[in-house]
């Protein structure tokens, strides 16, 4: 998985570190302003991760499809 993302990053991204207060913004974000995961992980420069820790919808892409392949036993799903 981490191969397949990282090689899904643009060459200059935002550095992960996970916070509290980051967490807490995104949080309010979406649930008092209504904004989706992937709008705010594109607005904070993050391609993966909304928050540095929950992948977003293209983070979660990756993981789908892996997964579907490992469990159809198909070429590059492990």
């Amino acid at each position: 998985m981490y191969e397949r993302v990282v090689a899904g990053l643009p060459a200059r991204r935002t550095p992960y570190d996970f916070s509290f207060p980051l967490a807490l913004t995104v949080a309010a974000q979406h649930y008092l302003l209504g904004r989706s995961w992937d709008e705010i992980a594109r607005a904070g420069g993050r391609e993966m991760l909304v928050d540095h820790v929950h992948l977003s919808d293209r983070g979660g892409t990756i993981v789908t499809d892996l997964v579907g392949r490992w469990l159809a036993n198909e070429p590059g799903g492990a």
